[in-house]
C-alpha cells in the first residue's frame, strides 16, 4: 500500500544532549525542502501583519511579504493563496461577528467626517444610507431611476 505525502512520516531521528546534536541511525527517506526558509519567513511576516491589521486584505499582506523576502533567483516558493488563507483563518476570531438580524449597531466612529448617516426601516427591512452632501445634490437632480 502506497502512503500519501501527508500521511508519511520520515523515520530519521536526531539525538540531542545539551547543545550537542547527532544524527540517528536511520537516514532521511525524502529530499530536503529547499524553500523551507522562505516559507517560514513569509508565513511569520504575514501572520504578524494579519494580527496587527485585521481589515487589510490577506492577498496584499502576502504580496508585501513576497516583495520583502523573495529575489528573482529564488525557487521552491510557497503558494501565495495558501498563505493568504492561513492568514484569514488566523484572524477570523479577531473580527467582529457578522450581524445575524436587523437589530445591530455599527461603529459610528469608523464613518468618515462629512458623510450623512441615516437608517430607514420599512416593514422588515433596514436600509443604511451613507452619502456626502455632493452625492445628495446629484441624487436630487436625477430624473429617472434605473432598475
Amino acid at each position: 500500500m502506497q502512503q500519501t505525502k501527508q500521511s508519511h512520516r520520515c523515520p530519521a531521528k536526531v539525538l540531542q544532549r545539551g547543545n550537542d546534536f547527532r544524527r540517528g541511525a536511520i537516514p532521511h527517506d525524502h529530499p530536503a525542502d529547499l524553500g523551507l526558509l522562505h516559507k517560514v519567513k513569509i508565513a511569520r511576516q504575514v501572520k504578524d501583519a494579519a494580527t496587527s491589521d485585521v481589515y487589510r486584505p490577506a492577498k496584499r499582506l502576502v504580496e508585501a511579504a513576497f516583495h520583502d523576502n523573495i529575489k528573482e533567483t529564488d525557487f521552491c516558493l510557497p503558494n501565495p493563496e495558501l498563505i493568504a488563507r492561513r492568514a484569514n483563518r488566523c484572524r477570523q476570531t479577531m473580527r467582529p461577528p457578522e450581524p445575524r438580524g436587523l437589530d445591530f449597531s455599527g461603529e459610528e466612529d469608523a464613518i468618515p467626517d462629512g458623510f450623512l448617516l441615516n437608517v430607514i426601516r420599512m416593514d422588515d427591512a433596514r436600509h443604511i444610507i451613507m452619502a456626502t452632501q455632493q452625492q445628495l445634490r446629484i441624487l436630487q437632480t436625477a430624473k429617472k431611476v434605473v432598475p
